[in-house]
């Protein structure tokens, strides 16, 4: 399993939340939730899963397989 940067982890959740606010770019809610999981932010990563759920999110059938996603219950 690979190590998790705490301080990247947040600074990529950040820039993602910076562009949901401004409505400038697609995001990819598996993505965020994949920096929310390591840290364990449980609900927060379901909190983008979610959304992940309701965009569609291609990236979503990976869970079952990513390691990243290890920490959360599933």
């Amino acid at each position: 399993m690979q190590s998790w940067d705490r301080a990247e982890a947040e600074q990529i959740i950040n820039k993602a939340e910076g562009r949901r606010r401004r409505r400038t770019k697609y995001i990819v809610n598996y993505g965020i939730a994949q920096s929310y999981a390591p840290l364990g932010e449980k609900d927060a990563a379901f909190v983008e899963l979610e959304k992940a759920y309701q965009a569609h999110d291609s990236y979503l059938p990976r869970m079952k397989v990513d390691p990243v996603m290890d920490p959360l219950p599933g």
